[in-house]
């Protein structure tokens, strides 16, 4: 899996930006960039050594207006997606939709960018009426989580879901949904991933 983040500085004025990169165990990256005014810059992440096999979040501070979008290519190019950043975590995160059924897999991505630990409490709404289930989980500062719906209870695998993710310690997180399509090799044959309303 490849990795490049794509910041656009629209401004007539250079922005300073700092990109914090931080894994599953909390070990923080940052990259100190300067972004020209109109100007766009790609920062592939598998370049850095120290997150050359991992898995990651991102938070982007800047002195000026900038975006960011996060691009994830697969091997061969089976599959590719394209992210917007999220302007703000938040401690309750809502998904409508999503699918265990084969040939679908489901991941909820977590990122806690604070200082404290994060006590975040998933409650899937099933269909047909059946009772919601609910799982607990905790993650560390500064690092973010994988949740894989597939095999986080047998009620879980083969179902669509929707979901409500709560920070019940009040740490603002950020939370993404991704869904990839199996393709019977190691790569997935197409990924649909976007952050919760």
């Amino acid at each position: 899996v490849g990795t490049q983040l794509a910041i656009v500085n629209p401004g007539a004025v250079d922005a300073t930006v700092l990109v914090s990169l931080s894994d599953a165990h909390g070990q923080t990256t940052r990259v100190p960039l300067t972004l020209a005014a109109g100007a766009r810059r790609v920062l592939d992440v598998g370049a850095i050594p120290a997150l050359a096999a991992a898995t990651f979040s991102t938070v982007l501070e800047s002195d000026e207006t900038v975006t960011l979008e996060r691009v994830m290519f697969w091997a061969e190019g089976s599959a590719s997606t394209v992210a917007p950043a999220v302007e703000v975590p938040a401690t309750r995160w809502y998904f409508a939709a999503g699918s265990t059924a084969d040939p679908f897999e489901l991941f909820y991505l977590v990122q806690n960018p604070g200082d404290t630990p994060a006590d975040v409490q998933v409650r899937y709404l099933l269909p047909d009426g059946a009772a919601p289930l609910t799982r607990a989980y905790t993650v560390a500062p500064r690092s973010r989580a994988t949740i894989w719906v597939d095999r986080d209870d047998p009620t879980l695998a083969g179902t669509d879901v929707a979901a409500e993710l709560l920070s019940l310690t009040g740490t603002p997180i950020v939370v993404e949904r991704s869904m990839y399509v199996k393709s019977g090799q190691p790569a997935p044959a197409a990924v649909h991933s976007g952050a919760g309303v």
